[in-house]
């Protein structure tokens, strides 16, 4: 496990910091962050975004009124082909996640998921923890925990650390 704290004096650097993330993800990875609201988390989704490099026409939005924001990519990025942005501030458990159909979500996609303290036990294993705390004005401070060894030097971008 790696943990990385790193501050944020306005949006632009949070979407900076964020599309940084984005060069590390690959198919299948699923980012839980978290943070209060108006912290910046939609501006961190926008900067993972933009980095991945959405389809024409494609805008990032905050899924809290529709749950589940399903982008498609301009072209596939490590393996993913989408990029899946959920909001569970209106759901509590991990049952209310598994009805939105989590598990098939991260199938050729790169999920975010806000909130997900809101199911706890279901994102407990997600490859990135992204906490974004509220320092004032545009100060963020961001602490970014990953769950697993990234790419070593010589391994092929797009394939896993051997065990995934």
């Amino acid at each position: 496990m790696s943990v990385l704290a790193v501050s944020s004096a306005s949006e632009d650097e949070t979407r900076a910091i964020a599309a940084r993330l984005a060069d590390t993800l690959v198919a299948g990875d699923v980012v839980a962050l978290s943070g209060p609201l108006g912290a910046g988390k939609t501006a961190f989704v926008r900067g993972l975004a933009e980095r991945l490099g959405l389809a024409a026409g494609e805008r990032v939005s905050s899924p809290s009124y529709a749950l589940v924001n399903d982008y498609a990519l301009g072209a596939e990025v490590r393996g993913a082909l989408r990029l899946v942005h959920l909001d569970l501030y209106r759901l509590e458990g991990d049952e209310a996640l598994e009805a939105l159909g989590f598990s098939e979500l991260s199938e050729g996609a790169i999920v975010v998921v806000e909130w997900p303290e809101h199911a706890p036990a279901a994102l407990a294993e997600a490859t990135v923890h992204v906490v974004i705390a509220d320092r004032g004005g545009e100060r963020r401070e961001l602490t970014i925990t990953r769950a697993e060894p990234r790419l070593e030097a010589g391994q092929a971008a797009g394939s896993r650390p051997p065990g995934r």
